[in-house]
């Protein structure tokens, strides 16, 4: 095992994203509780407001075997100087002993963690359940989240979807305004001629509809027809 006395934020995700390792799952441990504890009832997440609770922290020390010149502070900043030390006699470890050892370093890396000023409050863990790597660092920190975290991937999936949306609710307003102008004597398919006027109003980067979309979502454009009538009324 390598031992580091310097903690890279990237290794420290290959540990909290990978699978089947004992000093990945009790970093895992370590970082779920450390996150959860700033956030609140309401799902609004403080990350400033992380504590540590003393049992952990007590659970921590005796994790890395020395206990007497380091105290966790309840807000996960560390006083005193730390190392990790197996104390293992023999360097062939029977499965039991393996396993020790490899989650007392996982403590051992949450303490560097800790120790690495306003990266432990910048940890941050996607709220969708099907994310392959869900631990990441956010780039900049902010006092709230009211809308939980999202993955950088997740988060660039959602603003894609957003701006879907918002282009289909541009053109069914552009096609709304063009429904009710239509009369059999300009052309005999309203489809078909309400597409083109809505064509014929997008910028030439704008992707064109068909008199099938405009035939597929007719129900939706009427009753924006409906509300903007309304709201003249």
């Amino acid at each position: 095992m390598l031992i580091k006395q310097q903690l890279e934020a990237d290794d420290l995700l290959d540990y909290l994203n990978g699978t089947g390792d004992d000093t990945g799952r009790q970093l895992r441990v370590l970082a779920e509780r450390w996150i959860q504890s700033g956030i609140h009832s309401d799902g609004v997440e403080e990350p400033k407001s992380r504590t540590l609770p003393e049992f952990l922290r007590e659970a921590i020390r005796y994790s890395v075997d020395n206990p007497l010149i380091l105290h966790i502070m309840p807000d996960g900043a560390l006083q005193g100087q730390f190392s990790f030390r197996p104390g293992l006699k023999s360097a062939v470890l029977d499965d039991r002993a393996r396993r020790e050892c490899d989650e007392r370093y996982g403590a051992y890396l949450f303490l560097l963690f800790l120790n690495d000023g306003d990266l432990r409050f910048r940890l941050a863990k996607c709220l969708r359940k099907e994310c392959a790597a869900p631990y990441f660092f956010r780039e900049r920190l902010h006092p709230i989240y009211k809308n939980g975290a999202a993955c950088p991937h997740h988060r660039k999936q959602a603003a894609s979807r957003r701006a879907r949306e918002d282009e289909r609710d541009d053109l069914l307003k552009l096609a709304a305004k063009f429904w009710p102008r239509w009369t059999p004597a300009k052309h005999p398919n309203r489809s078909l001629w309400t597409a083109g006027q809505v064509n014929a109003h997008l910028s030439g980067i704008e992707k064109r509809i068909t008199q099938k979309w405009i035939s597929r979502n007719a129900v939706t454009i009427k009753t924006e027809v409906e509300r903007g009538n309304h709201a003249k009324g």
